[in-house]
């Protein structure tokens, strides 16, 4: 992209999606785009976690961890619901664990 890229643009959003191509231009808020899923873990990785899921959160079945796929959402929503706490705090919770074990 260069100097008159811009100038030739026709408008803001169009100058926005030049510079930042991940922003998402929505009824005027400007977002970056985000995965549906958020993290993916590797589906071996993930395998080889199992003991280190089901001792951080022991309410998890086997089966309920592996059916997340190693998808941070997945393993949020269930986290929420199983110890009924907020999405927020599921979600950090989450992102902690996945950063422990190198994710």
């Amino acid at each position: 992209m260069n100097k008159s890229d811009l100038q030739n643009a026709t408008g803001a959003n169009e100058v926005i999606t030049q510079l930042h191509p991940d922003i998402k231009l929505n009824q005027g808020n400007y977002k970056r785009q985000k995965s549906r899923s958020g993290m993916n873990v590797n589906n071996g990785l993930w395998k080889q976690q199992m003991g280190a899921v089901m001792s951080n959160w022991d309410k998890l079945s086997e089966e309920e961890i592996l059916g997340t796929e190693g998808l941070e959402q997945k393993l949020t929503s269930l986290i929420q619901e199983r110890y009924a706490m907020t999405r927020g705090f599921a979600n950090h919770q989450v992102k902690i664990f996945l950063a422990k074990i190198g994710c």
